[in-house]
């Protein structure tokens, strides 16, 4: 079950244009969240070839908040193409129960793509955790059963790890 905390309120939707150039799709929300309610952005290009995400952004500027952008083709198969930004979001508001964790996601910025069942793409993150400040970079590739970092690079204080990491997700 979901917290009440991911509750969407004040929901609204404005669709306009036509199918010949496409419908404007805008929208706005709120999400429950602990303290004061965090916002929720749409701003995106529906057209019968796919949709043009212009931005998709939860939270705010100030408060932090995560941004996602890009490109979704339906025409012969499901493709995205897309950009993520996390920049301080505080999410142990939307999901309190997690935050006894003692880890601070500072930023998680990178490019993704999907197309025929396959994932690949570039994360750059930036953390607290309880040993201090860390990073970690990497590209990845993979699909449902399995995810590759091809080129591990962690870094914690003095201490830094590199290497390949291979996670296995389906049954075997």
């Amino acid at each position: 079950t979901l917290p009440d905390t991911l509750r969407m309120e004040h929901v609204q939707l404005d669709l306009q244009g036509d199918l010949q150039s496409g419908y404007a799709l805008q929208g706005q929300a709120n999400l429950a969240a602990e303290q004061q309610h965090m916002s929720l952005l749409l701003d995106a290009l529906l057209t019968a070839q796919g949709l043009q995400l212009k931005e998709v952004r939860l939270g705010d500027r100030q408060q932090g908040y995560l941004q996602v952008q890009g490109e979704v083709d339906w025409q012969s198969s499901l493709a995205v193409q897309g950009q993520l930004d996390w920049q301080d979001l505080p999410w142990q508001r939307l999901w309190p129960q997690l935050d006894a964790l003692d880890w601070r996601l500072r930023r998680l910025q990178g490019p993704f793509s999907y197309q025929d069942g396959r994932y690949q793409g570039e994360l750059h993150a930036e953390a607290d955790g309880p040993a201090g400040p860390f990073t970690l970079h990497s590209p990845f590739a993979g699909d449902l059963q399995r995810v590759q970092l091809a080129d591990v690079r962690l870094q914690a204080g003095r201490g830094q790890a590199s290497g390949r990491l291979e996670l296995n997700l389906g049954a075997q």
